[in-house]
């Protein structure tokens, strides 16, 4: 700055911005120091917006030690730090009122006056970043959600709503996730059980159960049944089991969830206790056609095989929507605290109204396969990988393996994504796949080291290079590290979601 040679000196823009800077610096500091003041009183709304500071800060490079004493990029890209500077002293100013007010029973309306300033000062933190960088946005969401569920409890539901998220889907994660987690003390005001003579069941299919409730032909409901099975341990705890059974058709019976995931609405299951197991039910489509007395429903698997004349397959659009609404609702039941654990081609549904013209079906897809899915809790009832064939080559190495030791975690279910985006990205059936590329007698780890080095690798040449990372880290991945403290669904979500939400941008009018 003291050069003699004036073309060595900075600009009086430059100087002016480290000098905004420095003053900048000294403010955010104040500012955290007096939400570590006002402590445990603050409140779950001001906790919120004490946690939308700290990540605003630390997007911009604020709380960085290291880059304390250099201008932060998306500050300057900005042009803009006097604005940012004033609504952080705003942020600075209300919270001092707040703790000179802490404690003064006549002041509880000032309060909340106050607390509606400092948002709006927040926000416009937030609305400057976003300006600057779309990423900026999507990263400061991507963590706010992330605190918001992490800390969710029975005490803080409702979520205060919040102009930075889509709070009508993020409420519905946390009513999933606050029921799923107290599943042994839910009782739902309905029971769902049902006489067993009231199902009957059609001719069965290569994959699917279907049959129909009703008193006779002429008034009935066609379903979709499910087997969820138990050890004999659970014999002498049936009636624990009725609860929590119960507890769980409850949940995929709630029209909220139904219409903001890719679910059949589950609405009755029934005890067969010669087989140690429950019966869940779903409710197919109104939309299904259903010539011969049957409904027309193909899985993933079958419309694959179905398609093999590239006249025939679906757009590549269609493709990236269905790839994404897989990644992102697995990624949403983790969120609630619920592992699906049987991932599959065989586990996606399609009711077309046109057995013959199928290339338009990839954008109505349901997930089904819950009958083998659990909480995340350490204590939940589970039992280990379920016996059906074909299943096991989309289970995680690791899991595959040592079932009877581990408990399913979240990466068993991204791996079990990741080999349904190689067959959606080569149009081909994970069988054919891997009798193509791996010897008959390969072990789960070498299935998986054979995938990465040899198919994977061709995958940008069809899909691109974003989708191609994307099937490499669900299948190479190590979410459960918890990286820079993150959950394993947020790597999920930065490495395979976002990549792939954008492999779905490139693809202009696709699931519509």
């Amino acid at each position: 700055m003291l050069a003699i040679d004036p073309s060595k000196r900075p600009l009086a823009s430059e100087v002016s911005a480290r000098l905004f800077l420095l003053a900048l610096r000294t403010n955010y500091d104040s500012v955290t120091n007096i939400f570590d003041q006002i402590g445990s009183d603050l409140g779950w709304h001001m906790a919120i917006q004490k946690k939308k500071f700290m990540i605003w800060a630390q997007v911009v490079g604020l709380d960085d030690e290291s880059m304390r004493h250099q201008q932060t990029s998306l500050l300057v890209k900005g042009k803009e730090l006097g604005r940012v500077f004033s609504l952080v002293e705003e942020i600075e100013q209300d919270l001092s009122f707040q703790v000179k007010s802490q404690g003064d029973p006549n002041q509880p309306e000032s309060r909340a006056l106050y607390h509606e300033k400092i948002q709006l000062w927040i926000d416009g933190l937030w609305d400057m970043a976003g300006i600057v960088s779309k990423e900026a946005t999507k990263k400061m969401t991507s963590q706010l959600k992330d605190y918001l569920i992490s800390e969710a409890t029975s005490k803080l539901f409702p979520v205060v709503p919040d102009p930075a998220i889509d709070h009508s889907k993020l409420s519905i994660i946390l009513a999933m996730k606050q029921t799923s987690e107290s599943l042994d003390a839910f009782a739902p005001s309905e029971n769902f059980e049902l006489e067993e003579p009231s199902w009957h069941a059609l001719p069965p299919q290569k994959e699917i159960e279907l049959g129909w409730i009703g008193a006779d032909k002429s008034v009935k409901t066609y379903m979709l049944a499910e087997l969820l099975q138990y050890e004999d341990k659970w014999i002498d705890r049936t009636e624990e089991l009725l609860a929590r059974v119960n507890g769980l058709v409850s949940l995929l019976n709630k029209p909220d969830i139904v219409e903001a995931f890719p679910l059949l609405k589950c609405r009755h299951f029934y005890h067969d206790s010669q087989r140690n197991a429950f019966k869940l039910l779903y409710e197919i489509p109104r939309k299904a056609k259903c010539p011969n007395d049957e409904p027309i429903i193909f899985t993933l698997s079958s419309l694959i095989l179905k398609t093999q004349d590239r006249k025939q397959r679906p757009p590549l659009g269609d493709v990236f929507f269905l790839a994404h609404k897989l990644a992102s609702s697995i990624m949403a039941f983790h969120q609630a605290g619920w592992f699906h654990k049987a991932v599959s081609s065989s586990n996606i549904v399609f009711f077309p109204s046109d057995d013959k013209v199928l290339r338009n079906e990839l954008i109505s897809p349901y997930i089904i396969g819950f009958n083998h899915s659990r909480e995340g809790r350490q204590d939940a009832f589970t039992v280990g990988p379920p016996e059906v064939k074909g299943l096991k080559d989309y289970q995680h190495p690791e899991y595959s393996r040592h079932y009877s030791k581990l408990r399913f975690r979240e990466e068993f279910d991204y791996y079990s994504i990741g080999m349904v985006l190689l067959e959606l990205a080569l149009w081909k059936s994970l069988g054919h796949i891997l009798n193509k590329h791996i010897p008959k007698d390969a072990k789960p780890e070498d299935v998986r080291t054979r995938l990465l080095e040899d198919v994977v690798p061709e995958l940008g040449s069809y899909m691109g290079k974003l989708y191609e990372d994307a099937v490499k880290m669900c299948l190479d991945g190590t979410f459960s590290e918890q990286i820079g403290g993150d959950q394993p669904w947020s790597q999920f979500e930065k490495n395979v979601v976002w990549p792939l939400e954008k492999c779905l941008a490139l693809c202009p009018g696709s699931g519509v």
